[in-house]
């Protein structure tokens, strides 16, 4: 076959994944070759940039028709969690691969703890300063405003709220709204304004 009747296809695959198919080569010109993005392990395929119509960026297989010289490339982006957008590959990374951890995570995540101890969630794995609890709860002097210590990132906005007891459903009252954090252990203060019993720190995105 003379090269005149032939086309060059070039195909390229991002970070985070491959090509299948054909690949590089010279094809029968009038022909077609069939090139499929195969992502890595928590990304997925991002569509084709390159020598390809509109209408076809994201079809995975794509179909190529050789009436001309091809050179396209498949990208790839990460899989991210719904509600805290983590990445997936960051979550196995730390051996957290199951559905409940890389889909559900809550929205509002909270820490809770009452005046003597409580329960507290970590984000971060590799760092400790960035476990999000609550790391005290104490007062200055009897009588006195209570104050309330957690670690918190600049990333986050945090409001604390406060709940008489006993705990009942809907009885939380914000006392400090939407403050945001600071890299480093926050104190906020309980000036009396309900009768706390338990205390919980909401997250927010900035």
């Amino acid at each position: 076959m003379a090269l005149g009747d032939q086309r060059a296809v070039h195909v390229h695959a991002g970070a985070n994944g491959q090509v299948t198919g054909p690949g590089d080569g010279w094809h029968a010109l009038g022909g077609s070759v069939t090139v499929t993005a195969v992502p890595n392990a928590y990304w997925h395929f991002a569509g084709w940039s390159g020598d390809v119509s509109g209408a076809d960026t994201n079809d995975n297989p794509l179909t190529l028709t050789l009436d001309r010289a091809s050179d396209i490339t498949a990208a790839f982006d990460e899989n991210r969690t719904t509600n805290t957008d983590t990445p997936e590959w960051w979550l196995a990374l730390y051996g957290l691969t199951n559905a409940r951890s890389r889909s559900r995570p809550s929205a509002t995540p909270t820490a809770t703890d009452c005046a003597h101890g409580g329960a507290h969630g970590r984000h971060r794995p590799t760092n400790r300063s960035s476990a999000f609890e609550i790391v005290k709860i104490g007062v200055l002097r009897e009588g006195a405003e209570r104050f309330i210590t957690f670690a918190s990132s600049t990333t986050r906005v945090y409001t604390l709220q406060a709940s008489a007891c006993p705990l009942a459903l809907g009885a939380w009252t914000n006392l400090n709204v939407r403050n945001p954090g600071t890299n480093s252990l926050t104190t906020f203060s309980d000036t009396g304004e309900v009768s706390s019993c338990f205390y919980r720190i909401q997250v927010g995105f900035r």
